[in-house]
């Protein structure tokens, strides 16, 4: 029987910004779609572009790079207060995935935050500088933290839980007899203002959201067979527009997958 998910419980680490109308975020915003509007001859012609589309079009990007790029995200970590009583939460908007969830405590504390008194005794009895050490070994500590994740991930530390995204809250799946601090592993989505102050994302985004302008243009001007004009008409190579678009989304598409963009390679790889 699951409870209400509930909020107030979760606590980052590392706050993820607010997606807020900030001077500093809509200043940033005016630059950028100023120099697309240049970009696509805004100075010299007026275009058949209105804000809306301006919008629709960094908007659209903003899905693409969010749903392709590891460079739209970045790690943190996070407390949930656990209750016996609760088994779903619902987790700050920013979260975009959760990546593990396990108890703060732990043997060697080799996935902890902080000073950890055991994880000290370890290393020094394994670096040959100590006194005394260099009797453990290095393959000897390995297969302790092993044994160690084996252990935790059968009974101690680690929670069998599932994460709804679309609803953004976390179910799990055994909940704790007593009130129980858990750590959350975390994927958090980067705000407009960070990705438009980091150079990587903004050339990606600034690229993809002219393509897309284009791909507007080109479906209003193929509405029409020809413009009026002094001479009988103004027949405007429209097609060309709508080609030019899809081509750079696709290679755009493309840059993500080399990781041009900056995203970093997920691991292991299978070559």
């Amino acid at each position: 029987m699951t409870e209400p998910a509930t909020d107030g419980d979760f606590e980052l680490m590392i706050l993820p910004g607010v997606e807020e109308e900030t001077r500093a975020k809509n200043q940033l915003l005016d630059k950028f779609f100023f120099e697309i509007n240049v970009s696509l001859g805004g100075e010299s012609i007026e275009l058949d572009l209105c804000d809306n589309d301006y919008k629709y079009a960094f908007n659209r990007s903003l899905e693409e790079f969010r749903g392709k790029s590891t460079r739209s995200i970045y790690e943190s970590y996070g407390f949930l207060q656990l209750s016996p009583t609760v088994q779903t939460y619902r987790l700050h908007r920013a979260i975009d995935n959760v990546i593990n969830v396990y108890r703060k405590r732990a043997l060697f504390g080799s996935n902890n935050v902080g000073f950890d008194y055991f994880s000290q005794i370890a290393a020094g009895m394994i670096y040959p500088g100590s006194q005394p050490g260099g009797y453990m070994g290095i393959a000897t500590y390995d297969f302790a933290l092993q044994y160690e994740e084996t252990l935790n991930r059968l009974f101690a530390r680690d929670f069998r839980w599932t994460f709804r995204n679309e609803t953004n809250t976390i179910v799990m799946l055994q909940m704790p007899r007593t009130h129980e601090m858990a750590v959350i592993r975390c994927a958090v989505l980067k705000t407009i203002t960070e990705l438009m102050n980091d150079h990587w994302a903004r050339l990606w985004l600034q690229k993809y959201t002219t393509a897309v302008c284009k791909s507007i243009l080109g479906n209003k001007w193929g509405k029409f067979p020809q413009l009026p004009g002094a001479q009988g008409g103004i027949q405007i190579n429209w097609q060309k527009f709508a080609q030019e678009a899809q081509a750079e989304m696709k290679e755009l598409h493309e840059q993500i997958a080399r990781y041009e963009d900056g995203g970093v390679p997920p691991y292991p790889i299978m070559a």
